[in-house]
């Protein structure tokens, strides 16, 4: 009789860890990947590019792990970076124009449109995001030298996410610039676990 009821309880407690797994949200099995753009990225740099280029990404430079493709139904290219001892992805490095490859024509748009970026990242991940928008002396936000203060190195703009409980993916997105009339978006997907580097 004893075994029978053990037997009734450990069939209980499966069944129920069970039904806690199959009731998990879509978010939170994101979480526990590294998802990037519908890809699991933990993976050797060979396998990630064919998962990219199954998701309607295109090569761009096979050599470089450079990519182009569409990044929350924007125009993008991407780069992938991996460790040096076993080829994982350390880094998806997304590159984002203002419509597309134009640089930002202002401060204004560049920061809403970063802000949107985050909102629809924050949608995707279910995590909350930090951000900063410090500028430093003798620059101040509205001045309209805010690009100025980019390139000198005299701001501190950033939006950071950290949507796994392990700390396995890593997000950032800031400005950055080829010169002070070309100013992009990037946005670093780390993989913490592959490791390379620091989003500091």
């Amino acid at each position: 009789m004893h075994k029978i009821i053990f037997s009734s309880l450990i069939i209980s407690l499966l069944c129920f860890g069970l039904y806690g797994q199959n009731t998990k949200s879509h978010k939170t099995k994101i979480n526990e990947k590294c998802i990037v753009m519908g890809v699991d990225i933990n993976c050797p740099i060979e396998i990630a590019m064919q998962r990219f280029e199954q998701n309607g990404f295109v090569i761009r430079d096979n050599n470089q792990h450079i990519l182009k493709g569409q990044f929350l139904n924007r125009k993008a290219v991407i780069q992938l970076t991996p460790n040096k001892e076993n080829k994982f992805i350390s880094w998806v490095t997304v590159f984002l124009g203002y419509e597309g490859n134009k640089s930002y024509p202002s401060w204004s748009i560049f920061k809403d449109d970063l802000i949107k970026i985050s909102n629809e990242l924050q949608a995707v991940y279910g995590v909350e995001y930090i951000s900063s928008f410090k500028f430093n002396t003798p620059y101040e936000e509205g001045d309209g030298n805010e690009f100025s203060a980019i390139c000198s190195e005299k701001a501190d703009v950033f939006t950071s996410f950290f949507p796994s409980k392990d700390g396995l993916l890593c997000i950032k997105l800031y400005p950055t610039s080829i010169s002070i009339d070309r100013m992009m978006i990037i946005v670093h997907f780390y993989n913490e676990k592959a490791g390379l580097g620091s989003l500091n």
